[in-house]
């Protein structure tokens, strides 16, 4: 726009240094701002494929201005013409934009060479002017496309997120609320009001990303949870057989097999076996009936893709359930930073209660 409106100015200022007789110099300056204008409308920045309204009319009407001004009784104004041929290139395929500028070429040569060069001059930078400002708008809506991407990855970060914490927390308070019913003295509901506060927390700190799940903590919790509810844990292995890098997806993982055996088994026994290959939790007896699978299980499917480990969750074809997850054997590039927030405490599960 700035380039165009500077040669509308200059050329107004060149017809009237000419002191053209009134009418000519109306027609004159009606023809540049025709000119210039059409070709405004022309280099617009549009989407791929999208051409102006009516631009086989405007186009026309430009190069009938342009040929009548360069051929006109006032002398040769080979700007238009290039003007013109400039949105040929803009406005038709290459096959068609590229001939009509030679013939634009060939017609200011037959006035004069210097208006050949004009033609061509002119006309390639004002075609480079346009490519580059639609350039410069697909950057723009890339940039915009990317950022409502991101928006809407962290939107579905926070939502597994919360999902996650919300289900393990509440199912851990909801059991030691039942167990308090059955047992008032035995702790319970000191436990299950420490396991309200310790989930509002890791819900407050989900929107910044906290701190990765500990995998000793949370075998602690599992542990002191499964016990608390009559269910046996025979446990295999130890975190520290874990590589670092992979402990936080399988403290996810332990979480939420635990919460899915609280909430959709009755279980009595578990199994749990915990290694550098990874983790293989399975209980007992699963709820009879069919199994209709929640969140939980694809946000942890996700979690491991992106760690390149497998997770399968199915029956183990003796009543009960198996959940599994196998590490990658080669190392590979880390993993983005998948985080589940949580407080950096031992879990409420392992306190001892008077």
């Amino acid at each position: 726009m700035a380039v165009h409106a500077g040669y509308l100015a200059v050329g107004v200022v060149y017809l009237t240094e000419r002191h053209l007789a009134p009418l000519p110099l109306a027609a004159a300056l009606a023809a540049l701002a025709t000119v210039t204008g059409l070709q405004v409308r022309h280099s617009l920045p549009r989407p791929p494929g999208v051409r102006p309204a009516g631009f086989g009319w405007t186009w026309a009407l430009q190069c009938a201005v342009a040929v009548a001004v360069l051929f006109g009784p006032d002398g040769t104004h080979p700007q238009l013409l290039a003007f013109a041929a400039a949105s040929a290139l803009v406005l038709l395929p290459p096959a068609a934009g590229w001939p009509v500028l030679a013939a634009a070429v060939l017609a200011a040569g037959a006035v004069s060479g210097a208006a050949a060069v004009d033609v061509v001059t002119i006309a390639l930078v004002c075609y480079g002017l346009a490519l580059l400002t639609a350039m410069v708008q697909r950057v723009r809506e890339a940039r915009l496309a990317l950022a409502e991407l991101a928006v809407a990855r962290e939107r579905r970060r926070i939502a597994r997120d919360v999902h996650d914490l919300l289900g393990s927390g509440l199912t851990a308070v909801a059991v030691s609320a039942e167990l308090a019913v059955r047992q008032p003295s035995a702790g319970h509901l000191e436990r299950a009001a420490a396991l309200a506060e310790r989930t509002l927390g890791e819900l407050r700190a989900v929107p910044a990303d906290g701190a990765v799940l500990d995998l000793s903590a949370e075998l602690a919790a599992a542990e002191a949870l499964l016990t608390a509810a009559g269910i046996t844990l025979d446990r295999t292995g130890d975190p520290e057989q874990v590589p670092p890098a992979d402990r936080p997806l399988l403290a996810a993982v332990l979480r939420e097999g635990t919460t899915n055996v609280l909430r959709h088994s009755r279980a009595t026994r578990c199994t749990l076996v915990l290694d550098r290959n990874g983790l293989h939790l399975s209980n007992d007896r699963a709820r009879p009936g069919p199994h209709s699978p929640g969140h939980g299980t694809p946000n942890l499917t996700t979690r491991a893709t992106t760690h390149r480990a497998t997770l399968t969750s199915a029956p183990d074809g003796h009543g009960g359930w198996l959940l599994t997850t196998t590490l990658p054997t080669t190392p590979g590039p880390p993993p983005p930073p998948r985080r589940i927030p949580t407080r950096q405490q031992a879990s409420p599960l392992t306190h001892p209660h008077p």
